[in-house]
């Protein structure tokens, strides 16, 4: 009777559990779509989206469940490497920028962006506040001018990460007129450094 009774418990926490995993699915893949919907990715975008990353989670936990397996002290499989990870992510991130636009990419990714955006920001106002006294109000506005430019920055690393000539371009240009108006704005609060003031990009402390 207890092995009958301990056997139904079991079969109904597998039904349960099934039935939890399949609303959790439902769950994320409604969220997936309201939030494709809100950035204005088009249905068909949307579902190829949808489809590539679930094709990708599939395989890396295909890969996941190999290491594990071939981790057995007794396995004779070779652990799948690093490397098989690395060009699985390359191929199917590849898919993705063929799909969306650097726009479209920024607007999905932008939750998933700000946090290392918010970082980076102040890691770099630090700095500066070691070089510089502002007032609140030029505070806010060096505020903003660094995070948009992380902001750029980041997403052109991620979206071109695996394009490495097309990123250094794209990030030599967005430092190159970043500066340039780092400058215009440091002047316009009467800034200055090294004693006098820039008369060119590396005279500021940036």
């Amino acid at each position: 009777m207890t092995r009958i009774f301990c056997t139904l418990l079991i079969f109904l926490s597998c039904i349960t559990l099934t039935a939890q995993n399949q609303k959790d699915v439902k769950r994320q893949k409604d969220d997936f779509f309201n939030k494709a919907k809100l950035v204005g990715l088009s249905q068909p975008k949307a579902e190829a989206l949808y489809s590539i990353t679930l094709q990708r989670n599939k395989v890396l936990s295909s890969i996941k469940d190999s290491r594990k397996k071939s981790n057995h002290p007794m396995s004779i499989i070779e652990v799948p490497s690093s490397r098989v990870v690395a060009v699985t992510q390359k191929e199917f991130h590849t898919k993705v920028v063929e799909l969306l636009s650097l726009k479209e990419y920024s607007d999905f990714s932008k939750d998933a962006i700000e946090p290392y955006v918010d970082v980076q920001t102040e890691i770099k106002l630090k700095q500066l506040l070691k070089n510089y006294d502002f007032t609140s109000k030029e505070l806010n506005e060096v505020k903003q001018s660094v995070r948009d430019y992380y902001s750029k920055k980041i997403l052109n690393m991620a979206y071109y990460k695996y394009d490495k000539k097309k990123l250094r371009g794209k990030l030599g240009v967005l430092e190159l007129y970043f500066k340039k108006d780092f400058i215009k704005t440091m002047e316009s609060f009467n800034k200055s450094f090294n004693n006098g003031k820039a008369k060119n990009i590396n005279d500021y402390e940036w």
